[in-house]
């Protein structure tokens, strides 16, 4: 899995794909095995199972993407991972979205709005979410119902930044410029003009990632304005 990483952070899919599809052989057949940390062995599937389908929508892959995202469903629903299923739907309606399945995209990002909102302390999570409805209702031409649903995020962010994020580091702002520039590889919704997330989870609450969310959600606004 960590060789797969790096492959994957290196951009070199085809090989990141080859040797996550040999973890996820080994994991499930320990799962199979019944023997060992079924927990674990279960979080380790599901890591892997969400890093193949991210390499699977960078490269425009949409139906094995949102295939593999189902395979994470059940999962998550025995682990009672609660944040895990609120990224399963969100990008599932990403990837709906991309195929211009706009009400199949709407329904999947509500049932992760809903289920994010019955949580506690993910407003990272609220707005990235939130983003991604403003940019659909841009793309259904509803651009008023877009300015309301993206004000909803602002105000998110704005109550999440505090004195922390004045000076990031050049490493951070390296980052930062990384996270934009990979999650908004999106052809629909960023042709139209509008800026999309690709994944959300637990990393969208540190700060580096709150700090994209928040430029994307301006840009939304600008160009909603």
């Amino acid at each position: 899995q960590y060789i797969a990483d790096v492959y994957d952070k290196q951009r070199q899919y085809p090989a990141a794909l080859q040797v996550y599809q040999e973890a996820l052989t080994i994991f499930r057949g320990l799962l199979k095995a019944k023997k060992g940390d079924r927990q674990s062995f279960l979080t380790s599937e599901s890591i892997v199972l969400s890093r193949l389908a991210a390499i699977y929508f960078k490269e425009s892959k949409y139906d094995l993407a949102l295939a593999t995202y189902q395979q994470m469903l059940p999962n998550a629903d025995e682990r009672g991972d609660l944040i895990g299923k609120v990224q399963i739907l969100n990008n599932s309606g990403v990837i709906y979205a991309n195929q211009t399945e706009y009400v199949k995209a709407l329904a999947a990002y509500e049932q992760a709005l809903t289920l994010v909102r019955s949580l506690c302390c993910y407003r990272g999570d609220e707005a990235a979410i939130l983003n991604n409805i403003s940019s659909l209702y841009f793309s259904l031409g509803q651009n008023r119902r877009a300015l309301e649903v993206a004000d909803q995020a602002t105000k998110i962010y704005l109550r999440l930044s505090s004195e922390k994020f004045a000076g990031l580091q050049k490493t951070e702002i390296e980052l930062l410029h990384d996270i934009l520039g990979e999650d908004n590889s999106n052809p629909t919704l960023t042709s139209r003009g509008l800026s999309v997330r690709a994944t959300v989870g637990d990393t969208a609450n540190n700060d580096v990632v709150v700090k994209a969310g928040q430029a994307n959600n301006l840009t939304n606004l600008a160009h909603l304005y």
